[in-house]
């Protein structure tokens, strides 16, 4: 589907529905209303809160404290190493590891002063959310949380790159998931004139005018080219290279640097 939609140039930006909170109560047209959001548009995910807490044996109340980020990445991570054929006693023990791209979310928020506050902790940490697969499946190689805001899921996928070039590894789940569940953040992106008044991305542009927040899910399965072609695995691609750097000073610590990303 989201194939599809790239194909097609579907256009999925959506209005802020009220099932998350309600986008026309904060809005004014206004960039500096206290308090206020002035772009109201995203890319929502659907059935963000489905989840089936047996099947991964996690009680359903403690399934409650936990935070989605957490429940869809370890749907989505699962989903692709049994597409890949590693669940189950094919996984008991692989040295594979987990790298997360995932930012810290608003989740935890409403539980702050929380009684129940151990699964308050693990369900809202994202170190716990890199290892639940490697729990549930009894992976042991490394598990790891990456925040690098935008780039973090790409950033994970150098990381595991280098440990399986290294032989650290030999399989490796990469994935990345974001929702944006609270105003609060929304509202301080349009205080720091981050988001786009007209409610559209328009990526290397004269017309950009900000960007446009997204949600979303995605996990892959990594291995060394010449162990998948051994192993007789369905091969979707193969990463010639890649690499990471910092942009350095910019007109702002949030403006991305030409020279440095070309570089």
């Amino acid at each position: 589907e989201y194939w599809q939609n790239l194909a097609t140039a579907k256009n999925s930006i959506v209005g802020i529905p009220g099932s998350r909170w309600d986008a026309d109560a904060y809005f004014d047209a206004d960039p500096d209303a206290e308090g206020k959001m002035y772009c109201r548009s995203m890319g929502i995910l659907d059935n963000a809160d489905a989840f089936d807490p047996r099947f991964f044996r996690i009680a359903p109340q403690e399934a409650l404290y936990m935070d989605p980020e957490q429940r869809l990445f370890l749907q989505e991570g699962y989903r692709a190493l049994e597409d890949a054929g590693y669940v189950g006693s094919d996984a008991d023990g692989l040295d594979c590891g987990v790298y997360l791209g995932m930012e810290s979310s608003e989740y935890s928020w409403q539980y702050a002063t929380s009684p129940r506050i151990s699964e308050t902790i693990t369900g809202n940490h994202s170190a716990i959310a890199a290892s639940r697969l490697s729990y549930f499946l009894n992976l042991k190689g490394p598990a790891l949380a990456i925040d690098t805001a935008c780039s973090s899921s790409l950033v994970a996928t150098h990381l595991a790159c280098q440990a399986l070039r290294g032989g650290e590894i030999d399989l490796a789940l990469v994935g990345g998931v974001r929702l944006w569940l609270s105003p609060v953040t929304h509202i301080g992106m349009c205080k720091a004139r981050m988001l786009s008044a007209s409610g559209q991305c328009r990526t290397f542009d004269d017309a950009a005018d900000g960007i446009v927040m997204g949600e979303g899910v995605g996990a892959v399965v990594l291995k060394r080219l010449s162990d998948a072609e051994r192993d007789g695995d369905e091969i979707h691609g193969v990463i010639l290279a890649s690499a990471i750097n910092q942009d350095g000073r910019t007109n702002g610590i949030t403006a991305p640097n030409a020279e440095s990303q070309t570089r």
